[in-house]
C-alpha cells in the first residue's frame, strides 16, 4: 500500500447525504405541519450549502449555522414557525437516516485489510455518530474525528493537527484524505500538506485554486490510488472502469416499487444507464422494454425475457429462481442474481407465529370468539425439548432454527453439505439421511427451493412416516408437499397441524378439502413479500448494490448456480 494511514469524509463520500437531507427535511416539515415540496427542499439545500461554506471560511459558528439556516428557509416561504426547534428536529431526523453509497462498505472493508481508516468530518456530532453507529462501518474504522469534538472544522490546519496528534505511529508521507469537497477536504489536506483524492464520481470540473494531489471518479479507482497502482493525478481526468460483461445496449428497467430517493439511488449508482421504471403487473410495458433493457430489475414474464438480445444481468427480487434458472430457458451469456438473505427475518418469524400458534391453540381459541364460546381447549404444548427439524438451512431456516434452540429445543439440520454445522444446530445430516430422522422430529420445517430434488419430497409416504402427533411447516415452494397427502394426515390424526405459506396447486381452489381441517393454517404465500418494511429495504438495498457493482466490473452479489436453483456460495 502506498498509503497506509487514510482519511475518508462522510457525506457525499461514504454516505448518501443529499437523500439523507431530503428524508430528514420532509420528516421535520410534515412533523410541524408544514408543506413539503421539490422547490422547499431545493431551496434548502441552496441555503444549507451557502451557510457550511461560510462555516469553512469562518466567517460563522456552527451553534449560527443550525438555527439560520432553517430561519431562512421560514422567511422564504412565510412559514410561521420557530427555527430552534424545527432544527432540534431535523437533526433527530437526519440521525435516523444511514443510507451508504453502493459499494462504501466494501470499499471499506477492501481498504482496511492494508490500511488504518479514519473518519474525518464537519457535521454535528450527534447526528454524524447516530448515523455512523447504525452503519456496518464501525468494524473497518479505526477512529471518527467530528469537528464539533475537535474544536476546529476542515479546511482549518489545527483540526487536521489535532487528528495527526491521536493517531498512533502518524506518518504523514503515508497519509491520504479522500472526499467530495474541494473546499473542505482536499483544501484541508493541502493546508495539513498530506496527500489528497477528490472523488469526483460526476467529474465536475475543476476551476478553483485547490489542486488535489488525485482525482477518483469510483471506487475502484480510489483502491488503485491507495495502493499505488495506477492513480492518476489531478487534474485529469479518470475514464469509465471497462466492464468485463459484455454490454449491447445501456437501458435498466426496474420492477420493483421504487419512490423518489430509491430511483434517484439507481440512478447514482449507474450513471451510464438510462433508468425505466415500470408497474410489474403492466405486461404491454414490460414486454416492449425487456427486449431493450441490458438490466431487467423484477420479475418479468420469462417469454418476454426469451425474446430479449440485449439482456445480461436479470436481478431477482425474490428467493426462488425458477423458472428463470431452468437450463434452456434464458441464455447462457445472461447472468441471474437473486434475493438471498432479504426474506430470512420475515419468514423465519412468520414460521414461528404459525408454529406457536399450533402449539398453544391460539387458533381455536380464534374459532372460539366466532360462537362467543368460553370454552377450555385443552393441553398445550413447548418448544422446551422439543424436536425441531429444519430442511434447508439458508438464511431463512438457520433463522429459524436458531429462534427455535433459542427457546430450548433440540435442533436437526438437513442440507445438501455437512460442511460448517452452526452452533445452534445440535445434529446436522445429510440430504439423503432424511428419512432416518423424520420419525424423531416434533415438527418438520421445510425451507427449500423448487428444484427437480425437492419436488414432491414429502410425499404421502414420508409424510406417514413422521412422528404422530408432529407439524409440518412448509415455506419454501408449495410443489415440496403433497397437499392431498397432508390433508388424509390432519384428518386421520397422524399430525397435530400443519401450517403452509405456499401451496401445490397454487393458489388453493376454493374447493380443496385442506380448507376444511381444524388444525390447518394457510397463509396466501405472504410471508416473504413485502408486507415487512425491512424485506422490502433489504431487497432495495441489494438491487443497488448488484446494479453498482455490475456497472463498475465488481463481483455480483447471489448469483444463481441454474444446476441448483441456489444462489452460489463463496
Amino acid at each position: 500500500m502506498k498509503y497506509d494511514i487514510i482519511l475518508l469524509d462522510a457525506d457525499e463520500t461514504l454516505f448518501d447525504f443529499d437523500m439523507s437531507e431530503y428524508n430528514a427535511l420532509k420528516c421535520t416539515l410534515e412533523k410541524h405541519s408544514l408543506p413539503f415540496s421539490n422547490d422547499i427542499h431545493d431551496k434548502y439545500h441552496e441555503i444549507n450549502k451557502s451557510l457550511w461554506k461560510e462555516l469553512e471560511k469562518g466567517t460563522i459558528t456552527k451553534p449560527e449555522l443550525l438555527t439560520e439556516r432553517f430561519r431562512r428557509l421560514i422567511n422564504t416561504f412565510g412559514f410561521n414557525d420557530d427555527p430552534v426547534k424545527i432544527n432540534k428536529d431535523y437533526c433527530s431526523f437526519l440521525g435516523e437516516q444511514c443510507i451508504l453509497f453502493p459499494g462504501a462498505e466494501s470499499l471499506c472493508r477492501e481498504l482496511s485489510v492494508s490500511a488504518r481508516l479514519y473518519i474525518v468530518t464537519n457535521g454535528v456530532m450527534q447526528t454524524q455518530m447516530k448515523r455512523y453507529e447504525a452503519s456496518p462501518l464501525p468494524k473497518y474504522i479505526s477512529g471518527i474525528f467530528v469537528s464539533e469534538q475537535i474544536g476546529y472544522a476542515k479546511p482549518d490546519k489545527q483540526y487536521f493537527d489535532a487528528v495527526f496528534s491521536k493517531i498512533p505511529d502518524f506518518d504523514p508521507s503515508r497519509v491520504i484524505i479522500i472526499g467530495d469537497s474541494l473546499s473542505s477536504d482536499i483544501r484541508g489536506g493541502n493546508n495539513a500538506k498530506i496527500a489528497s483524492c477528490w472523488y469526483n464520481p460526476h467529474l465536475i470540473p475543476n476551476d478553483t485554486d485547490v489542486i488535489p494531489t488525485y482525482q477518483a471518479r469510483d471506487y475502484p479507482d480510489i483502491i488503485r490510488i491507495v495502493k499505488g497502482n495506477t492513480g492518476r493525478p489531478s487534474p485529469r481526468p479518470v475514464s469509465p472502469v471497462t466492464c468485463k460483461y459484455e454490454h449491447t445496449g445501456r437501458n435498466a428497467l426496474v420492477l420493483l416499487p421504487a419512490d423518489r430517493d430509491l430511483r434517484s439511488r439507481f440512478r447514482k449508482a449507474a450513471p451510464d444507464f438510462s433508468f425505466t421504471f415500470a408497474n410489474s403487473q403492466d405486461s404491454s410495458v414490460i414486454e416492449r422494454l425487456s427486449s431493450k433493457s441490458e438490466i431487467v430489475i423484477g420479475g418479468a414474464p420469462i417469454n418476454a425475457l426469451k425474446k430479449s438480445d440485449s439482456l445480461r444481468l436479470l436481478q431477482l427480487c425474490t428467493a426462488g429462481t425458477e423458472p428463470y434458472s431452468i437450463r434452456g430457458e434464458l441464455p447462457d451469456n445472461v447472468m441471474i442474481t437473486n434475493a438471498t438473505g432479504a426474506f430470512g427475518l420475515a419468514v423465519s418469524e412468520h414460521m414461528l407465529a404459525a408454529l406457536l400458534c399450533l402449539y398453544k391453540k391460539l387458533h381455536l381459541y380464534r374459532d372460539n370468539m366466532s360462537t362467543c364460546s368460553w370454552a377450555d381447549r385443552g393441553e398445550v404444548r413447548t418448544l422446551k425439548d422439543a424436536v425441531v427439524l429444519t430442511v434447508g438451512l439458508g438464511d431463512i431456516g438457520g433463522r429459524f432454527a436458531k429462534m427455535c434452540h433459542m427457546l430450548g429445543a433440540y435442533t436437526i439440520g438437513v442440507r445438501r453439505t455437512d460442511k460448517d454445522k452452526p452452533d445452534f444446530i445440535d445434529e446436522l445430516v445429510l440430504s439423503d439421511k432424511l428419512d432416518s430422522v423424520l420419525p424423531r422430529a416434533d415438527v418438520t420445517a421445510l425451507v427449500l427451493p423448487a428444484t427437480d430434488e425437492t419436488k414432491g419430497l414429502m410425499s404421502e409416504e414420508r409424510i406417514f412416516s413422521m412422528k404422530k402427533g408432529s407439524v409440518l411447516l412448509n415455506a419454501g415452494r408449495g410443489n415440496a408437499v403433497d397437499t392431498n397427502a397432508l390433508c388424509k394426515a390432519l384428518k386421520c390424526g397422524q399430525l397435530s397441524g400443519a401450517s403452509i405459506d405456499v401451496s401445490d396447486p397454487e393458489p388453493l381452489p376454493p374447493e380443496h378439502p385442506i380448507w376444511k381441517c381444524r388444525d390447518m393454517l394457510i397463509t396466501p404465500h405472504v410471508s416473504g413479500y413485502y408486507h415487512l418494511k425491512n424485506t422490502y429495504l433489504n431487497i432495495a438495498e441489494l438491487c443497488v448494490e448488484n446494479i453498482y457493482r455490475y456497472a463498475h466490473d465488481l463481483e455480483l452479489l447471489s448469483i444463481v448456480d441454474r444446476s441448483t436453483g441456489y444462489a452460489k456460495k463463496k
